[in-house]
């Protein structure tokens, strides 16, 4: 990719940090009180091995009570941001808008190297002067 077309790829990574950047202070609400407070999945006193069997909520999957959502990776996330901030809510918005970021760049990378280049591309061998407008 060209130098200056990476202002496609910054450019929405910005925009989505700024749309999430109001995020940082905020409190832990709503499911993260249950996710992320009251699991003890997240804690290191919890061997990581029951990240495997349990659910996103820190139960049991065999559970009959078990909501059966499984995401270990997420939960793991959630461990590592305890690791460096306990409960401390900015640290899990930073990790949650710097994620955002990072896809956002990804999807944008993606669409300027695979799809606006293929439109391009094709439009340009285009002999007849339309693109398909």
């Amino acid at each position: 990719m060209a130098y200056r077309s990476w202002y496609y790829v910054v450019g929405p990574a910005l925009l989505a940090a700024g749309c999430y950047f109001n995020s940082l202070p905020g409190e832990l609400v709503h499911d993260d009180i249950f996710a992320i407070k009251e699991n003890a999945d997240v804690r290191p006193a919890t061997p990581l091995a029951r990240l495997l069997g349990d659910d996103f909520w820190g139960k049991p999957m065999s559970s009959p009570t078990s909501h059966k959502s499984y995401r270990p990776l997420t939960v793991l996330s959630f461990r590592a941001n305890y690791a460096i901030h306990a409960l401390e809510p900015w640290g899990y918005h930073l990790a949650n808008l710097v994620l955002h970021c990072a896809a956002t760049a990804l999807f944008a990378f993606f669409c300027n190297s695979v799809v606006w280049r293929r439109r391009t591309s094709t439009c340009a061998a285009n002999t007849s002067g339309s693109c398909g407008d």
